[in-house]
């Protein structure tokens, strides 16, 4: 289990099923772990602001750089939903992908919510959004490959 003030390298990682990159206030934490059947997920944020209120609500959440995960194979999968539209240019999409790829043993799960799909650059986001459901998977693919699966 995570505790206040430790770092990730202080995370219990047997504790947790998954990590949650850009985690803001918890919902993708919560989705992810009904959608994927998934035990507890350990949300990771850039933003002291955010990790607070999502610790306050009680959720597992650390300030963290989610382009810069030195955990390897700690998870079963890593999830970003609203998350990588955000990052200022493709190499950093590609770092937090990497990062997810070393970090989790099973899958990369990737979202983007339908009302932000028209804000993705084409470069950065599978030509695969579409329209089902309120979460679309825009890379949805094997951590263990050397390429990512876009479906």
């Amino acid at each position: 289990m995570y505790q206040a003030g430790t770092g990730l390298d202080q995370v219990d990682w047997d504790d947790y099923d998954f990590i949650d990159l850009g985690a803001s206030s918890g919902g993708s934490l919560k989705a992810c772990s009904t959608a994927f059947g998934a035990g507890r997920g350990l949300g990771v944020d850039l933003s002291p602001r955010k990790v607070a209120k999502s610790r306050a609500a009680g959720l597992d959440v650390v300030h963290g750089d989610a382009l810069r995960l030195a955990e390897t194979d700690v998870v079963r999968f890593v999830s970003a939903v609203d998350f990588l539209e955000h990052l200022p240019n493709l190499d950093a999409v590609e770092s937090a992908i990497d990062s997810a790829a070393q970090a989790a043993t099973d899958f990369i799960y990737i979202g983007i919510h339908r009302s932000r799909a028209s804000t993705i650059s084409p470069r950065s986001a599978s030509s695969s959004i579409g329209t089902n459901g309120p979460v679309t998977p825009a890379i949805y693919g094997s951590a263990t490959t050397a390429k990512y699966s876009i479906v």
